[in-house]
């Protein structure tokens, strides 16, 4: 019997694994008619189609009144490497990458560190919180601050700013009003950030903003533009996956408590901890392309400018690269997992996420005993397709005894 993928359905955003498995089996190059374009499952084919070079990467299309209503808004997008193909995407990848160096990022461990245990310190005490809203919501945006080098007191409109443009870019309900909320927030914040980089140019600090100004690749540098909507790229970017790789694993973590147990009592497998729960339940459930020309695959025809969509939760899940694929594992050795994509345009800032998940995850472990679940039934977010999450995370804890966190595991080298 043919089953229809339906993304907004109540049921499939709770648990969209099973029906994922069916497809995986059964229909896998399914159409899905809930986004108009095609959702491919299973792993082998979710990592050849993320390198296809048969695939763009150009995903964003305005149409031309969006053009005409919001033309900062798409200058930017199509400076964003994110959206680009070869050749560009190469070039401003490479001048990028010189930002995020693992030299560079492993000096941001002590930062990232005192961060986390000044979010768990504002709650110990209580015994409760939401672990979104009380540290996995702050974390990525205030280590985001101190990479760019930017003052505290600025993060509420840098929220204000990231909530309205992801509000648009991540939605699943894009409407003419979030359009021209994020166009109003990227005007500010194009603003903002031209001055930033101009103090940056005479005043040059240890930061990101700094690095992206030094950046040269072979006589080749961002342009001014180019430097402004990479500086608002990364601050967008990181925040959802972070923030949601800490209530899908918190909330894998207590569904399984001989896992969550065996981590306690070996803090120092924590690497392998992070990595397999961004198997597990990926915060970035997807990854789309669109077809440059026609491409048959398991018997469908793929035309040219469809949308392709990956799942990445149900290549992380698929038997044939997993054993026991829908069982969570802190101990798995073999974890090729594509949580962070693969190919060109693998996540460029997954050394730095998985630093925040290492260091977080193991203060957590360390500092927080007899943690449960507290309040109404879990409420996943449903605005988003791009996005895999929970609204909320109530937690009951004690203050842990415990000092054993191996710290050197947990701020281990970046890969």
């Amino acid at each position: 019997m043919a089953i229809e993928f339906d993304p907004r359905d109540p049921s499939t955003i709770a648990d969209p694994f099973p029906i994922l498995e069916h497809l995986r089996s059964e229909d896998p190059v399914h159409w899905c008619s809930g986004w108009q374009g095609w959702l491919v499952t299973r792993y082998a084919d979710v990592k050849a189609g993320l390198r296809d070079t048969r695939l763009s990467a150009n995903r964003a299309r305005p149409t031309q009144e969006a053009l005409e209503d919001s033309p900062l808004y798409y200058k930017f997008q199509d400076l964003w490497f994110i959206f680009n193909d070869p050749p560009e995407h190469t070039r401003r990848r490479a001048l990028v990458s010189k930002a995020f160096t693992s030299r560079v990022l492993e000096g941001f461990t002590p930062a990232v560190a005192s961060i986390v245990d000044e979010l768990v310190d504002r709650v110990i005490e209580a015994g409760q919180m939401d672990l979104l809203a009380d540290f996995a919501e702050p974390l990525p945006r205030l280590v985001v601050a101190e990479q760019l080098g930017l003052p505290r007191s600025d993060i509420p409109r840098l929220k204000e700013w990231t909530d309205h443009i992801n509000g648009f870019v991540l939605s699943n309900r894009r409407t003419s009003d979030k359009r021209k909320i994020a166009t109003a927030a990227i005007e500010e914040a194009d603003r903002y950030f031209r001055r930033q980089l101009s103090l940056r140019r005479h005043h040059p600090r240890h930061d990101l903003l700094t690095a992206l100004v030094a950046a040269e690749d072979r006589g080749s540098v961002l342009s001014e533009d180019e430097l402004v909507a990479t500086s608002i790229l990364i601050l967008v970017a990181g925040n959802e996956t972070v923030t949601h790789f800490f209530g899908n694993g918190m909330l894998a973590l207590l569904s399984n408590e001989q896992e969550f147990n065996r981590l306690r009592g070996n803090p120092g497998s924590i690497d392998q901890a992070v990595e397999e729960l961004l198997r597990y339940d990926p915060p970035q459930p997807i990854d789309s392309r669109i077809a440059t020309e026609e491409i048959v695959l398991h018997g469908r025809t793929i035309h040219a400018g469809d949308r392709v969509t990956f799942s990445l939760s149900s290549a992380n899940r698929d038997a044939e690269q997993f054993s026991k694929p829908n069982e969570l594992d802190l101990g798995r050795q073999d974890n090729p997992h594509l949580a962070f994509g693969y190919g060109a345009h693998f996540c460029l800032a997954a050394p730095m996420a998985r630093l925040q998940a290492r260091i977080g995850l193991s203060t957590l472990v360390r500092r927080l005993a007899g943690v449960e679940l507290r309040g109404d039934p879990i409420a996943w977010k449903d605005d988003s397709f791009g996005v895999r999450g929970v609204r909320e995370l109530g937690l009951n804890f004690q203050p842990s005894r415990s000092q054993t966190l191996d710290d050197k595991s947990a701020c281990s080298q970046l890969r």
